[in-house]
């Protein structure tokens, strides 16, 4: 695996729209964040090409507030119009834990990483994955960052970026899920990373997850060690190995 060209930008790309798709935009892990993409601050540290009516779509105002669009988008009550977790697109019945998070789960423990025990969500999450690939990028495990984009992300976040982008029905997330798309396009276009082609499956408008499931408990595969961290921002990292120190080094900007 030769090395990641433009091994920052893609981290910090990652990184950013990970959290962006992770939190709540109220939530004071990314609220500085969220700022600096509504005042149009966070271009100049943009590491790819970003169209103008791109940019200033994130600033642009609507009836709806950002945190009952986040709501409504990733939490519920109502059936979400894109669910961000790949087994919904994935799985012939379009559920939550199918067969390809059980084949996410096996990955991260082969490879020894595991989700933090507190979060109560399937790890095949569109945050979650984003925000693995920039600690895989950034730690130059570039090997495994090949295979989770190959395997896990890429084959179909394209689908759910496509189908987010169509129901976000917000300036803000919308512009969101088109960066995502563009970034990733980047990344592929930079990468050389064959991705594997799976069957997608498309579920019945309104889709049939709801924000109940979200906070559904689930045991983590390795519960007795310290894992991936992902409150903050930048993200902390543990990998599976005890008695390992880690510095959290919270971030209100992008670098």
């Amino acid at each position: 695996m030769m090395p990641i060209p433009n091994r920052d930008a893609v981290a910090l790309s990652a990184r950013t729209l990970g959290a962006l798709f992770s939190y709540a935009p109220n939530s004071a892990h990314i609220a500085p964040l969220v700022a600096a993409f509504q005042d149009g601050s966070w271009q100049q540290q943009w590491p790819f090409p970003v169209t103008a009516p791109l940019a200033s779509a994130f600033a642009a105002s609507t009836e709806e507030s950002l945190p009952e669009a986040w709501q409504r988008l990733f939490i519920g009550p109502w059936a979400l119009p894109a669910p961000p977790w790949g087994s919904v697109w994935l799985d012939k019945e379009s559920v939550l834990f199918g067969d390809s998070t059980l084949a996410l789960r096996e990955w991260m423990r082969t490879n020894g990483i595991a989700l933090d025990a507190e979060r109560n969500e399937p790890e095949d999450h569109f945050g979650t994955l984003l925000l693995l690939a920039a600690w895989l990028c950034e730690t130059e495990q570039d090997a495994l960052f090949a295979q989770l984009l190959a395997w896990h992300l890429l084959p179909w976040s394209g689908r759910f970026l496509s189908v987010f982008v169509d129901h976000a029905a917000h300036p803000f997330y919308q512009a969101l899920g088109q960066l995502a798309q563009a970034t990733l396009a980047q990344w592929q276009e930079n990468l050389p990373i064959a991705v594997a082609e799976k069957a997608l499956y498309r579920y019945p408008f309104p889709a049939p997850v709801s924000g109940a499931v979200l906070f559904r408990r689930f045991p983590a595969p390795h519960p007795h060690l310290s894992l991936l961290h992902l409150r903050l921002f930048p993200i902390t990292i543990r990998p599976c190995f005890p008695n390992l120190a880690v510095t959290d080094a919270p971030s209100s900007s992008l670098s």
